[in-house]
């Protein structure tokens, strides 16, 4: 189910939950890209789970897990309890910085894709607009493939009522970069040894509110 939700990632959009805003309060700093292309990442404030809840197709992992979609959601929510924090999806010597440098993003201390899209969920929610999550996908050294305007027919079928929404497609290859999130020689050379290409998508609401982080790794076999 959870590869069926990720393969059809640009379809699955869905309400945002309103919430009050707890962020760290830091107003629209900006720091230079010091990972892959050069770049201006700025941000609005530092996300937390309890200023911006993690969404999965627009919904919490829990409400997945209620209304049985997209499988038990117990990574998410393993990752949502170790990482509450976008400081904390970021490297040692970012973590407690005044202003924090948000391409310094720690993809070996993630251990699996579920992580990786609670964390890219985090720098959206920071950084808000389009743009901005563009430059920061592009500092990682992902391709922008499509950059998709969302209608409201599409996200009406999934019974909620919404303003059109804009979606990121990116990727980047495993092949040539090789395993660039986790850690550890099994992890490497084992489960992901035909790991070719990880797709990575983000949908934004209008309003720049993110909706929803998916990756999809293809392998060898499945090219």
């Amino acid at each position: 189910m959870k590869i069926l939700f990720s393969m059809a990632w640009a379809l699955l959009i869905s309400a945002i939950v309103a919430t009050d805003c707890h962020a760290e309060e830091v107003a629209s700093e900006t720091r230079e890209c010091t990972t892959g292309a050069n770049c201006q990442i700025s941000f609005e404030r530092l996300s937390t789970e309890e200023s911006d809840p993690f969404l999965y197709v627009g919904r919490t992992p829990k409400e997945l897990r209620r209304k049985k979609l997209g499988g038990d959601q117990s990574r998410h929510l393993r990752a949502i309890s170790r990482f509450p924090t976008v400081r904390d999806c970021l490297l040692p010597s970012e973590r407690t910085a005044e202003i924090p440098d948000l391409g310094k993003f720690a993809w070996k201390s993630m251990p699996d894709l579920d992580t990786v899209e609670v964390c890219v969920f985090r720098v959206a929610a920071s950084i808000r607009p389009v743009d901005g999550m563009k430059a920061w996908l592009e500092s990682q050294d992902f391709r922008i493939e499509v950059l998709q305007p969302f209608s409201r027919n599409i996200i009406k079928q999934w019974g909620h009522e919404w303003v059109p929404g804009v979606g990121i497609t990116s990727g980047r290859s495993v092949e040539e970069d090789g395993v660039f999130w986790g850690r550890g020689w099994y992890h490497r050379n084992v489960r992901h040894y035909y790991s070719r290409y990880l797709s990575l998508g983000v949908v934004f609401s209008s309003r720049n509110e993110p909706l929803s982080v998916h990756t999809y790794l293809s392998h060898a076999f499945s090219l």
